[in-house]
């Protein structure tokens, strides 16, 4: 789904009412500016477990960069 598209967002809503996890793996900050952050989906279902999986975290110097199994494997490692 386009999640810019207003009936994508439409759909989200709805699925958000029926499941009890959502699991999203965008850079940090994509699913805000979305308008589907944490914040916004709980107002639907507010037992929501609401799980955020990025290759570089959510803060740090790395978490808007995007990743990739081969970005991950060419890091060096510190």
């Amino acid at each position: 789904m386009n999640l810019r598209d207003d009936r994508a967002k439409k759909i989200i809503f709805e699925l958000v009412k029926q499941v009890d996890i959502l699991i999203e793996n965008f850079r940090a900050g994509v699913m805000s500016r979305l308008g589907l952050s944490y914040e916004v989906i709980s107002r639907t279902n507010p037992k929501i477990i609401y799980a955020s999986v990025s290759g570089f975290g959510q803060k740090g110097p790395y978490k808007l960069r995007p990743a990739f199994d081969m970005i991950a494997q060419g890091m060096e490692a510190r």
